[in-house]
């Protein structure tokens, strides 16, 4: 018999899991796909987006419990449009927080390789262990449409992403563009949930440090989580370069750069 994607338990009935919550989703019917990776999409309707890998118990109980906490919170303070210089302040719990951005992940990437870190952490998903299996830091910004070209591409505002490019500095400035690179990180992945962008940086195991999540930290526009604190202010880290391209991440000296020609670019016209 199959196992649980979750639990790996082989004795519950395995039941249909949808990859982003339905009920998120169905809160927005003009949307009508979501990315799984930076190329896969798939409808958002109740039977294409789905994987049939969860148990009942799974799914019926510590999954849908999450689900109802972030839907609720993505509902809150990030379902109606931004404007480039809002903070949306929030309280949030860290660890069903955590928890939940991981899950929807997991769902998202689990055909991919680039899910074995999340594979390995799904029993602290739905509250089996206590910790996951080395240090994590989860960021949060928020999504502003500042593209250049509006409904040139669809609007996703649903994607997961594995890998992202954590660019230093813009393109339009410099000829070569230096990109973020720290042999401590294991993996990062980005979620985009309607105008919330979650970046989840995983560690390799006994190789975080405070210093390097700080530096982290003051390098992109996001803010960090943490389980110490129940606020935050959260800014925009979208800029016209990255926000239909949700792979590429801006370092702050990268969205300043990136503003600053978009505003030389407007002047012109």
């Amino acid at each position: 018999m199959k196992k649980c994607a979750f639990c790996e338990d082989v004795n519950n009935k395995l039941t249909a899991e949808h990859i982003f919550p339905f009920g998120l989703i169905s809160k927005f019917p003009e949307y009508k796909y979501a990315f799984l990776g930076e190329k896969k999409a798939v409808k958002l309707s109740p039977k294409k987006q789905v994987i049939k890998d969860v148990c009942q118990n799974c799914n019926n109980g510590a999954l849908s419990k999450l689900d109802s906490y972030g839907n609720k919170f993505i509902m809150d303070y990030f379902s109606r449009n931004l404007s480039p210089e809002q903070i949306v302040t929030i309280r949030y719990d860290y660890q069903i927080l955590l928890k939940w951005v991981m899950k929807i992940l997991f769902n998202s990437l689990r055909k991919n390789d680039s899910s074995s870190w999340l594979k390995k952490n799904s029993k602290y998903m739905i509250g089996k262990v206590e910790k996951t299996t080395s240090e994590v830091s989860l960021f949060l910004g928020t999504y502003v449409d500042l593209a250049p070209f509006q409904n040139m591409f669809p609007s996703l505002p649903f994607q997961g992403i594995s890998e992202p490019k954590i660019l230093l500095s813009s393109r339009a400035f410099h000829k070569e563009i230096l990109e973020y690179r720290n042999e401590n990180i294991e993996i990062i992945y980005v979620l985009r949930l309607c105008n919330a962008i979650f970046l989840l940086v995983c560690w390799k195991e006994n190789r975080w440090n405070s210093k390097e999540e700080e530096a982290l930290n003051g390098l992109i526009p996001h803010t960090l989580l943490t389980p110490n604190n129940n606020t935050g202010k959260i800014a925009r880290s979208t800029d016209s370069f990255n926000c239909e391209h949700l792979y590429l991440v801006s370092s702050k000296k990268a969205q300043f750069e990136h503003d600053i020609y978009m505003k030389m670019i407007v002047r012109k016209k």
